[in-house]
């Protein structure tokens, strides 16, 4: 094209473009952020890769009862078996929730991958309550890729004085 063809420029052509310019350059236009892409509560907002990812978009929670919700726990179990990954990608949160809190003591639980531990800081729920996310101390993932058909194993490291009774495992994954 020609320089005066790219400067050609017509009454309607003008007018297009000084109204595309102005919705480009609105504020309404800008990166949705997370709370928003899951909410979906704007039209007029563009999802980057940085607002998708913080979002729950994709995000899969995976939840495993392994032992009867009034069973008491016992140390150094294998809870409810091997349990086949169902989908694939990334662990960003692992929990547990009991039925009856324990008390005395805290109590620790690992999650196993093909064998070898995904945590490097054990999941713990502390004396008298029923989940791991009031525990003083957080979990720590160390292996966070995870494939379908990954065989995964639950275990009770540690139990509480007074056992806690009923264990529900949790694994959110992002695809």
């Amino acid at each position: 094209l020609t320089t005066a063809e790219l400067n050609y420029s017509d009454g309607v052509t003008s007018n297009i473009q000084t109204q595309l310019n102005a919705k480009l350059t609105a504020t309404a236009y800008d990166d949705a952020t997370a709370a928003e892409v899951n909410t979906g509560t704007s039209t007029a907002k563009y999802v980057s890769p940085d607002s998708l990812e913080g979002s729950k978009y994709g995000v899969r929670t995976i939840i495993r009862d392994v032992i009867a919700h009034d069973a008491d726990q016992a140390t150094g179990t294998t809870l409810g078996g091997d349990f086949v990954m169902p989908i694939g990608g990334t662990v960003i949160e692992v929990g547990l929730t009991v039925s009856t809190a324990g008390s005395t003591g805290v109590g620790t639980y690992d999650i196993h991958k093909n064998g070898t531990t995904i945590l490097s800081t054990k999941i713990t729920v502390d004396s008298g309550e029923k989940t791991s996310r009031t525990a003083a101390t957080d979990s720590v993932i160390s292996v966070t890729s995870v494939a379908e058909g990954d065989i995964f194993t639950f275990d009770i490291d540690g139990i509480q004085t007074t056992a806690a009774k009923g264990a529900q495992f949790f694994i959110k994954i992002r695809e």
